[in-house]
């Protein structure tokens, strides 16, 4: 039996103008990416990448990221700990998105 590998799940901080935008678009690679907004105040989305799909994804974000100005926020778990806040504090992100 093969291992199946594990959902990847990342975060990013997109502009809250471009939020519906960047999870139409992704959403319509269907069964690429599951996206969630964690905060809408700060643009935080949640992506789950699914199993075997993450040069895919990272293909279809860094064609976004030449369109929109969206920031993967790398460790928001630190964060959470760091501050035992559920979500990431403004300060650990870039304030001009």
């Amino acid at each position: 039996m093969v291992a199946k590998e594990p959902n990847a799940e990342r975060f990013y901080r997109v502009q809250r103008k471009d939020l519906a935008y960047f999870q139409f678009i992704l959403e319509g690679y269907e069964g690429l990416v599951t996206a969630t907004t964690i905060d809408n105040n700060l643009g935080i989305v949640k992506l789950f990448i699914m199993p075997g799909r993450a040069a895919e994804a990272d293909q279809v974000l860094s064609a976004l990221e030449k369109e929109l100005c969206i920031q993967e926020i790398s460790d928001i778990v630190g964060e959470r700990r760091r501050t035992g806040n559920h979500f990431p504090s403004i300060a650990t992100l870039n304030p001009e998105l």
